[in-house]
């Protein structure tokens, strides 16, 4: 048995690769724990608590140093999601005033609601370094106290679903591969999904590998491996990533 955790955005995926595992080699088991962040799972890698993990951010130098080393990675859209029946298209230069305005509405008139993500996260940097504009709106943001804050993915998700009118920031990959029932804004006129990322239409995306220690276990090697096997690529696509290097 290994046991793994790191950035949410990656249980659901690490679940069911865990799950073409074992049901290849019943032997094999991968328990996937709660979300430790990507930072937080790097360091129980590097202090041998757990066996793998996903991070959605790059290594450092001292985490090299400690013979931490991605093996496979992907890439998953970034989206805005809601359970607003139509939320439409969203054009990147439109993307401030939604967070700079007090009250915000959807195209039929009802409230728009955002939901802004944890500032230990990388979601909200990477799309304030795409967007002009953004980052100044983001941190009026975070000043107001009637703005819900998704400090983890999970917790994320579950304001998107309670919040009425919601609109949160979260990959392709969670919502598809935890079956949560959300609508997703397309970009510039482009949907997400793994194609568009793929192709580079679609301007948002994450970057998600799986990191190992130094000496692996053999089953963690064995993890890796079902993540670039062609059941676990096809797998991960339909999850809405794609592999990146």
């Amino acid at each position: 048995m290994i046991e793994v955790s790191g950035t949410g955005i990656a249980l659901g995926i690490a679940a069911k690769l865990g799950s073409q595992l074992h049901s290849g080699s019943p032997a094999d088991k991968v328990t996937v724990l709660p979300s430790m962040g990507s930072g937080g799972g790097l360091k129980a890698l590097r202090d041998g608590i757990i066996d793998a993990s996903f991070s959605a951010r790059k290594l450092k130098d001292s985490e090299k140093a400690h013979g931490l080393h991605e093996t496979h990675c992907m890439r998953t859209p970034l989206v805005f999601a809601t359970t607003h029946p139509a939320p439409g298209n969203f054009n990147q230069s439109e993307l401030p005033e939604i967070y700079e305005n007090i009250l915000p509405k959807w195209d039929d008139g009802t409230q728009l609601k955002v939901i802004l993500r944890s500032r230990s996260g990388s979601e909200m940097p990477y799309l304030a370094s795409k967007v002009p504009g953004l980052e100044k709106q983001f941190e009026a943001a975070f000043k107001r106290p009637d703005i819900a804050i998704g400090t983890s993915d999970q917790i994320n998700a579950s304001l998107v679903r309670e919040i009425t009118g919601s609109l949160g920031i979260m990959t392709l990959l969670q919502i598809k591969a935890e079956e949560l029932d959300f609508n997703l804004a397309s970009i510039d006129g482009v949907k997400p999904s793994a194609a568009t990322v793929s192709d580079r239409s679609y301007p948002f995306s994450l970057r998600v590998c799986l990191v190992l220690p130094k000496k692996p276990t053999h089953l963690a090697r064995k993890l890796a491996e079902q993540m670039i096997s062609p059941e676990g690529q096809k797998m991960i696509f339909d999850m809405g990533a794609s592999p990146s290097d």
